[in-house]
């Protein structure tokens, strides 16, 4: 009987060796304190063939995920077998690789056996997975933001649409000129949110997309800045007083006029609707032969600190807008046209005082000078 048990052990104990040797996974033989005292093959491939005897087993793994093993070898040492685990081991090339790991004990010895199968394909899967589904979930977050930005901005233009044609239809015979001309205002007024609200969601959805193009042509900017501002106040009336002022450079230059316009109107837009009526909105032009500046000042509620980490983000709105209407859109859009320009704009603001946008726009590079040459 005892020739029969010898005989077995030696089967198993080559067996083993043999496993231990031609193993692909990370195989070692390490006391219950965690030290090292023997590592196969595939073990010295991974981390160098640099000696790695009394070494204690957590100090090859990433330093987040020593304490799982620290806790796996004291629960090995407390007579328990700990259950499998995962932790991260950096490779000779110095990258993390994701191995599970199982640890042994081999009876009638105070060691173990440590087994550690590379997962790093397994866990790229998860996080591809787990990113999915975040996206998902923000995509979701993003359309119900979207259907009560569009339900809620809608509702507004459309209630005094069918209001002033009601009234015209009941009354207008009755009324003189002026108060029919009033009602026919709001509802132009109205038409022109409506409009703008569309044009805001179908430009962003193009830019998301990535077919927003970019177009530079010759512009003469005054020119531009000096239309569309004048276009602005003539539909704001005496609400606002819009400051224009120009310098420097006054010869044309490439730009998208289609972009320009977006960046203007939406920063105007901006400005008006979160400054006290009456209060003046200055709009700086400043034009080099490498760079186009535009700038635009007012002195409204302001952004709140908090706010501004997020201020270019669709839907994103200032915490402290209250029940002014507006949909989110507005400085997402300035920001994916200043970028397909080239550029980049950045934000001042003081709570109760005002907000300053800054737009700088490269126009000395090839696409541009090609632009001037058509």
């Amino acid at each position: 009987m005892e020739i029969s048990n010898v005989h077995r052990d030696i089967t198993l104990d080559g067996l083993f060796e043999g496993l231990f040797e031609s193993s692909s996974d990370l195989m070692a033989i390490a006391q219950f304190n965690g030290s090292l005292k023997l590592v196969n093959p595939a073990w010295k491939a991974f981390f160098g063939s640099h000696s790695l005897h009394d070494q204690a087993i957590h100090n090859v793994v990433h330093p987040q995920d020593q304490a799982t093993v620290i806790m796996a070898f004291q629960t090995l040492a407390s007579g328990r077998s700990p259950a499998p685990f995962e932790a991260r081991c950096q490779s000779q090339d110095r990258a993390y690789r994701w191995f599970s790991w199982t640890v042994v004990p081999i009876p009638g010895r105070a060691i173990a056996c440590s087994i550690a199968r590379d997962i790093t394909p397994y866990k790229d899967i998860e996080n591809q997975t787990t990113q999915a589904l975040q996206q998902e979930k923000e995509l979701n977050k993003l359309k119900s933001k979207f259907i009560s930005m569009v339900s809620h901005e809608f509702r507004n233009p459309l209630s005094t649409i069918l209001c002033s044609t009601e009234l015209l239809e009941y009354y207008g015979a009755q009324w003189p000129r002026e108060t029919q001309q009033i009602r026919l205002n709001r509802i132009k007024g109205a038409v022109r949110h409506m409009s703008q609200l569309l044009s805001d969601v179908l430009t962003i959805g193009r830019a998301e997309s990535g077919k927003l193009s970019f177009r530079p042509s010759p512009c003469d900017v005054e020119r531009f800045c000096r239309e569309l501002i004048e276009e602005v106040q003539s539909s704001i009336g005496l609400q606002h007083v819009l400051n224009l002022m120009v310098q420097g450079y006054r010869h044309p230059v490439a730009a998208d006029k289609h972009l320009l316009r977006h960046i203007l109107t939406n920063l105007l837009s901006n400005a008006i609707k979160y400054s006290p009526e009456g209060s003046p909105i200055y709009v700086e032009v400043t034009c080099t032969a490498e760079q186009l500046i535009l700038c635009v000042q007012d002195s409204g509620i302001g952004i709140p600190p908090q706010d501004q980490e997020q201020l270019f983000t669709a839907f994103h709105r200032g915490s402290n807008v209250g029940s002014i209407s507006g949909t989110g859109l507005g400085l997402a859009i300035v920001k994916q046209c200043v970028e397909l320009h080239g550029g980049s704009i950045t934000c001042s603001s003081e709570l109760g005082q005002g907000t300053q946008f800054i737009v700088t726009l490269a126009i000395a590079n090839s696409s541009y000078s090609n632009a001037l040459s058509i």
